[in-house]
């Protein structure tokens, strides 16, 4: 109330949508597609930042894709997400973690390379703030005990 932010709750009956996953998998023979996927992935994520929107549950699984228009992604559960206040940077990185890890098997470290640059551009950031988020992304993953298959740091501003 007052507030100003409108938010819709999707379903999966979305006309023409796929998981973005699902997606990205059928590009797998296409590296350039999938490298601009992850890109858009990126920017989208920093667009909702921008606007003071924190998925707290980002799987590639919730966000859907219009093949047809490929250029704009649809968040799913939209009311698990935090809004109207500003992104910190444990969002930022939990929603890289996240990102990250729900394409561990789909994307290598180009895509991840071109998702992490296109959201710092978006967002206007230096390459030094970039890698300062990409670090801690990297400490949360060895804290977890996840599997890091590079660092995250590699490859951005050098």
């Amino acid at each position: 109330p007052g507030g100003g932010i409108e938010s819709t709750l999707l379903t999966t009956a979305v006309e023409g949508a796929v998981p973005l996953d699902r997606w990205v998998r059928t590009l797998s023979g296409s590296a350039s597609a999938v490298r601009r996927a992850a890109a858009m992935a990126g920017r989208w994520l920093a667009a909702a930042h921008e606007n003071w929107v924190i998925p707290h549950d980002l799987k590639a699984s919730n966000l859907l894709v219009r093949p047809a228009a490929a250029d704009d992604l649809i968040l799913l559960d939209l009311d698990n997400c935090a809004a109207r206040r500003p992104v910190l940077t444990r969002d930022i990185v939990r929603n890289f973690a996240q990102f990250r890890r729900s394409f561990e098997h789909d994307l290598g470290f180009a895509e991840w390379q071109r998702f992490c640059v296109a959201y710092g551009r978006a967002r206007g950031w230096s390459t030094a703030r970039l890698r300062h988020v990409l670090a801690k992304v990297e400490r949360r993953a060895r804290r977890r005990g996840m599997r890091n298959c590079a660092p995250a740091t590699r490859g951005v501003g050098n």
